[in-house]
């Protein structure tokens, strides 16, 4: 696995990813540029778009950029950013693509889904304004009339196991909508009814 390295506030950092995220390497070498000398420390905890990255201390005195095992589902830290980079370069490239601003949502937050969406293969996804914490807001229903299933909350990079076609669209704002057929993106809607899927 490729290891890229900068200096940054006097100590050598150290990235691990895919040769072809080598783009969101420097990306994550800056936003530790962004920031105070400290938060290079050992153990620090930074936010890096839906995710989170911590810096682990090497006996010889650099450090290692860690970040939660999303691609696994598990609470670990991992050295291998790839996954991280990945979810971050796809989700920069939609909201540009869409010409929308983001709207934050974690690894962490919470989607609310209705029972048999996660393998429906026509399906919606909506985003409402909410303020509740740990909230994203989004909502994945089954396309079709009736009444509404069962109801589950499921953690966002959970996605990544089921639905990952999904993850792009993430920081969309509030009351926008993606309508999927299996895996293909059939549609985005705006706020205001507005056609941006082209």
């Amino acid at each position: 696995m490729p290891e890229f390295t900068r200096e940054i506030h006097g100590v050598l950092v150290r990235v691990t990813l895919n040769e072809e995220f080598a783009a969101q390497a420097d990306g994550f070498f800056q936003i530790l540029e962004s920031l105070p000398a400290s938060a290079v420390g050992d153990g620090q905890v930074i936010q890096a778009g839906w995710g989170f990255l911590k810096p682990k201390a090497q006996p010889d005195g650099s450090v290692v950029l860690t970040a939660p095992d999303h691609a696994g589902a598990t609470p670990e830290w991992v050295t291998d950013l790839s996954t991280e980079a990945w979810v971050l370069a796809e989700q920069v490239s939609m909201l540009r693509r869409l010409g929308v601003e983001p709207r934050e949502c974690l690894a962490s937050d919470y989607i609310l889904v209705e029972e048999g969406a996660l393998e429906a293969e026509e399906v919606y996804f909506h985003r409402r304004s909410t303020k509740r914490e740990g909230d994203s807001g989004w909502f994945l229903g089954i396309a079709r009339p009736g009444d509404r299933g069962g109801m589950d909350w499921v953690i966002a990079y959970s996605l990544l196991q089921s639905r990952t076609e999904l993850i792009p669209f993430l920081m969309l704002p509030d009351e926008h909508m993606v309508f999927l057929s299996g895996s293909s993106i059939r549609g985005v809607s705006d706020a205001k009814n507005r056609e941006l899927w082209k």
